[in-house]
């Protein structure tokens, strides 16, 4: 289990008994150490994804709370024909003190076409704030096929490393 996922459970834990951790909330000179960010993978049918042919990321958020918006990057398919992602740019706000998930929405267009499962991803970029900690900054996201047939095209991956 990762850092960010105990901290994520503390954060959790202690709001829950009702008891105050000024050290967490953001609030305040208490807070001195970084806001840490955490996405998680996706995946779902190609032709029947939940929401109407979409996957949702969950972002994560644990630590001081310093109020930022993080850009994100969704990369298509790497395939050799059409990709079934829709490709883009966006971001994600979060106010002071505010440690609540956030949610990406990737749509993907679907098709009748035999072919292997697309993987893609979404990536997060680092906001233009200090302490911030992004500790899992890609995500990866995985399009079921849903159609029958013989698949005869080659499969390719896709990058998921944040260096680019």
């Amino acid at each position: 289990m990762g850092k960010a996922m105990v901290a994520a459970i503390a954060v959790s834990l202690v709001a829950g008994f009702g008891q105050g951790a000024p050290n967490l909330t953001g609030k305040g000179d208490a807070c001195t150490g970084p806001r840490h960010l955490y996405i998680s993978d996706a995946s779902g049918a190609e032709g029947n994804v939940p929401a109407d042919n979409q996957l949702v990321f969950q972002v994560r958020s644990s630590g001081c709370g310093v109020a930022m918006v993080v850009p994100f990057e969704i990369g298509g398919t790497e395939t050799n024909g059409p990709s079934d992602v829709v490709a883009g740019f966006g971001s994600i706000q979060y106010a002071e003190g505010d440690l609540a998930a956030r949610t990406i929405t990737v749509h993907v267009v679907p098709d009748s076409t035999p072919e292997h499962d697309e993987v893609f991803s979404v990536w997060l970029k680092h906001p233009n704030v200090r302490n911030v900690k992004i500790d899992r900054c890609v995500a990866g996201g995985t399009i079921v096929n849903d159609d029958f047939g013989v698949v005869t095209e080659p499969k390719v991956g896709a990058r998921l490393h944040c260096s680019e």
